[in-house]
């Protein structure tokens, strides 16, 4: 397996620090790949709670990982059984808070 350069393990380690800040997504398996027949999309597995990112071969917008990634978090919350409101009332609580996580510092 080839050595990753710097820019390609920074890429990565902020990959898996957005996916780590959605606490709905602490048991999924998300991984980043580079694939020449697969380009800038997400292949997404509910039942296994596992995702692929596939990257883009050129000109990947700056956003495309947390655009992907909140596809996979979305996809996350319609799995939760309806029948749990609870469950699923705290789970989209979790999210929208992880959301503006990203947009706005934190409260004190």
């Amino acid at each position: 397996m080839a050595q990753k350069t710097q820019k390609e393990m920074k890429i990565f380690i902020g990959f898996v620090k957005t996916k780590n800040r959605f606490r709905i997504l602490s048991d999924w398996k998300i991984t980043k790949i580079k694939s020449c027949e697969y380009s800038g999309f997400t292949s997404i597995s509910p039942v296994k709670k596992s995702a692929i990112v596939y990257d883009w071969t050129k000109g990947q917008p700056a956003d495309f990982y947390i655009h992907e990634i909140l596809h996979v978090a979305l996809r996350a919350l319609l799995r939760i059984d309806r029948r749990k409101v609870k469950e699923l009332r705290t789970a989209e609580e979790d999210l929208i808070q992880d959301i503006c996580s990203l947009l706005v510092p934190k409260r004190v």
